[in-house]
């Protein structure tokens, strides 16, 4: 048997402040007095404040008690294996490039996820796809470690905006009615996802610099080079740069100041006798645009 949700047993906390109700409730004492009126009107005693006594068993007590108890079993949702199922789980991964940046927080996202798709089967089927068009299945099988070592490896998100819904209905189809998609991105949509697929989103609002262009052109001193620069963030902020050539050789470092939202051409000419350079920025969390 296994929990779908095991935060679920919490609610068994409910059983000690029953108890505790219990303890401090007083028990009734009856005086039998024949001639009350001949008593002499005193104040009578403060009652007040709980007093400890000796736990007594009741009804309402069991009541209690096992109102609890089917509580926790609801919340938990525990789940029955049925002998010789299977449940499909497809889990599609966006091939947006913006996922180069949270692929590490993704992945451990997804592997917290697949430890509470716990279904009510013997056997868990895993398929995995990216939604990049015509490429292939990345993982198929039981192993839930195995799909994401694939996805470490062979999960490479390089592109631009692109609809996603080919590959969910790929994955529904794959699935099965029955069976689990689920959809990891780093975006929320506010629209429901096709094809009833769950969504994991991952992604967090992140600081960026890079290059955006990249022109040549003829000069007196030589071939010129000219490089857009694009801060995207809302606060200004610096980046270090420097080219290197094919020879391994490297320039100075350089620093470039970019205002918020704002852009900046780097322009300078070729090293003497150079054929081609690399531009660097100090990488930031998306390397993509970096280099």
């Amino acid at each position: 048997m296994t929990l779908g949700n095991p935060l679920g047993l919490l609610a068994l906390l409910g059983i000690p402040a029953v108890l505790a109700i219990h303890f401090l409730q007083q028990r009734a004492r009856p005086e039998i007095i024949t001639t009350l009126f001949l008593i002499e009107d005193l104040p009578r005693p403060s009652t007040t404040g709980a007093r400890i006594e000796r736990l007594r068993a009741s009804i309402p007590l069991w009541l209690q008690l096992l109102a609890i108890l089917a509580l926790t079993w609801l919340f938990a949702d525990p789940r029955v294996p049925r002998e010789n199922s299977v449940h499909r789980t497809t889990i599609v991964l966006d091939s947006s490039a913006s996922m180069a940046a949270f692929k590490p927080a993704a992945l451990e996202a997804l592997a917290d996820t697949l430890k509470t798709l716990a279904p009510a089967a013997a056997l868990t089927e895993y398929r995995l796809l990216p939604t990049a068009p015509g490429t292939p299945r990345l993982y198929g099988g039981t192993s839930s470690s195995a799909l994401l070592r694939s996805a470490q490896e062979n999960w490479l998100p390089a592109l631009g905006t692109h609809d996603p819904t080919p590959a969910l209905r790929l994955a529904r189809s794959l699935a099965g009615a029955e069976g689990t998609v689920l959809y990891l991105t780093d975006h929320t949509s506010e629209t429901p996802l096709p094809a009833g697929a769950l969504l994991l989103a991952a992604g967090t609002p992140t600081a960026n610099v890079g290059f955006t262009g990249l022109t040549t052109e003829p000069s007196p001193d030589g071939l010129l080079w000219s490089a857009l620069v694009r801060n995207y963030s809302s606060t200004p902020t610096s980046r270090d740069w420097w080219l290197t050539l094919p020879d391994g050789s490297r320039s100075p470092i350089n620093t470039i100041d970019l205002p918020a939202e704002g852009t900046k051409i780097l322009r300078a000419p070729f090293p003497k006798g150079a054929q081609q350079i690399t531009l660097h920025l100090a990488p930031d969390t998306f390397p993509t645009d970096d280099t």
